[in-house]
């Protein structure tokens, strides 16, 4: 037997006695006593990640961002334009105040986590309402108004708006 083979056969003696060598232990054949029992417990369901800001809360929180968005627009365009009074809103100009106060009103809601469609459509309710009884707010808190615009422009909105009553594409409904 040559040097090769002796020195195979001491390795093949050693692996079957079950010693291990100088670097790893090395197991040679299959292990007849392992089970496989599968997953531990039984089956996972997926589980519905409940949306952060459902239910009446996240409700009540969009419809106040889309009302909010109403205020802010109007106080841009005013600011914006330094007209000093108010004029009864025309079809166009409720339209682009109500796109203009839904695209803050959606930025806005990116900051609260209202991201669902659900919230999306109280949202768009919230400018509703806030474009149609925006007036309302004035009448309500004169001297509020006042500080954030102009006396002028309270007097201006409280005389050609009745109060208590909507503003619909320029034309008032209800009294």
């Amino acid at each position: 037997m040559n040097v090769q083979n002796a020195d195979f056969a001491q390795r093949i003696a050693r692996i079957q006695a079950g010693k291990t060598n100088n670097r790893t232990t090395v197991f040679v054949g299959q292990d007849e006593t392992f089970t496989h029992h599968g997953r531990l417990g039984p089956p996972v369901k997926a589980v519905k990640k409940k949306v952060q800001g459902s239910g009446p809360l996240g409700t009540f929180t969009a419809l106040l961002v889309g009302l909010l968005a109403v205020g802010l627009v109007r106080y841009g365009v005013y600011r914006a334009t330094g007209v000093d009074r108010i004029v009864i809103d025309t079809s166009m100009n409720w339209y682009l105040n109500g796109a203009a106060a839904l695209i803050v009103a959606l930025i806005l809601a990116r900051f609260v986590v209202l991201r669902t469609f659900t919230h999306k459509v109280y949202l768009a309710v919230g400018v509703l309402v806030g474009i149609s009884t925006f007036h309302n707010l004035v009448h309500f808190q004169p001297q509020l108004f006042a500080r954030i615009f102009t006396p002028e422009w309270v007097s201006t909105v409280t005389t050609l708006t009745p109060e208590s009553s909507i503003m619909f594409q320029g034309s008032v409904v209800g009294t």
